[in-house]
């Protein structure tokens, strides 16, 4: 059965995006412990008595990072359904279909890269004080 060339890419991107959501509520991931999704950060934003130029800078991190990962997951998707293609034929060049997978490998590593720069640049944002209320609002939940 093959499978629409519009649904595998639309299905890439979709899992592209939530790359993040996703690792971030894996309790075996113990980095995560130690910074604040953007969305905790954002819910809780009066609660921590967030100022509005720590709010401004906050979105400008979120607006670079939207900006610098939509070509990298774009690239990614385009990867993928190569890859795919690839993997479709009764034979597989091996080395075809290992250099186009390590090719999707290099652009998730780097969604992810960019996730981490973020996670950091939030975290250093907030002062001692936020990040201590975020740890408990978070651990409340």
């Amino acid at each position: 059965m093959r499978i629409p060339r519009f649904l595998v890419v639309m299905s890439i991107l979709l899992c592209a995006t939530g790359l993040f959501a996703a690792d971030r509520d894996r309790d075996d991931r113990p980095f995560q412990q130690s910074v604040f999704p953007p969305e905790l950060v954002m819910a809780n934003q009066r609660k921590i008595g967030l100022t509005p130029e720590q709010r401004l800078t906050f979105l400008e991190e979120m607006r670079q990072t939207q900006s610098d990962l939509l070509p990298i997951q774009l690239e990614m998707s385009e990867a993928s359904a190569d890859l795919i293609l690839l993997l479709e034929g009764a034979r597989v060049d091996e080395e075809a279909a290992l250099a186009a997978a390590r090719r999707v490998v290099e652009l998730e590593q780097g969604v992810k890269t960019r996730h981490m720069v973020l996670l950091i640049r939030i975290k250093n944002l907030l002062s001692v004080e936020q990040q201590r209320m975020l740890r408990e609002i978070r651990d409340a939940d």
